[in-house]
């Protein structure tokens, strides 16, 4: 996540990674994440560790019980996924209704980008850069209404389905999705691009 400058601060980069460690499967559920083990891994104190901690717990992927530690949390059960899903096709398609007349060319440049790059991990079967470009095509839109609070709560719906990541056989599939989306964006096509949007959130 990128602050008001487009910089990741320290605290946020740890955050970054350690997503990254959750939702590879490095860091499994009920894991703990202790301070002091972190802080010497990321050669930090543990001010920033603890910075990154209480921002992934806000995003739901580490749970901090008192007199016990931080752990990573367990996956979302199969209940309430379906209400996480309904909650993120609200987000997107309110933001992207809202958004769609005032898309910058820097932004769509920037959205081809990362639909370029999600080609290329599908064309190499890379699913953790799969994931991250997906995180970051849809992320770029819900942000671009310039509310951070919503953009959190987005964040923590989009982790929350993450960890059932794989529907398509062919990854190409994911690709094709995204790239019909940009299109009918590009074309001006509003309520094509937020039905694409919506049946790719699932």
């Amino acid at each position: 996540m990128l602050n008001a400058t487009g910089i990741q601060t320290i605290p946020q980069q740890i955050a970054e990674q350690i997503t990254k460690d959750i939702l590879s499967g490095v860091l499994e559920q009920e894991a703990p994440l202790r301070e002091q083990e972190l802080s010497e891994r990321f050669g930090v104190s543990r001010g920033p560790i603890r910075a990154a901690l209480q921002q992934l717990s806000k995003e739901g992927l580490v749970i901090a019980v008192p007199n016990v530690g931080v752990r990573v949390a367990p996956h979302p059960s199969d209940e309430v996924r379906p209400v996480i899903v309904q909650m993120r096709k609200l987000i997107e398609e309110f933001t992207l209704k809202t958004i769609f007349d005032t898309i910058a060319d820097d932004s769509m440049r920037y959205l081809e980008d990362r639909l370029e790059k999600m080609r290329q991990a599908c064309e190499q079967g890379d699913i953790h850069e799969l994931q991250e470009q997906d995180r970051t095509f849809h992320g770029t839109l819900v942000k671009l209404y310039g509310e951070e609070r919503l953009f959190t709560i987005w964040h923590s719906m989009f982790t929350w389905m993450i960890f059932q990541y794989g529907r398509h056989k062919d990854l190409m599939e994911s690709y094709h999705e995204h790239q019909a989306i940009l299109t009918a964006i590009k074309n001006g096509q509003k309520d094509r691009a937020i039905e694409l949007l919506k049946d790719n959130i699932q």
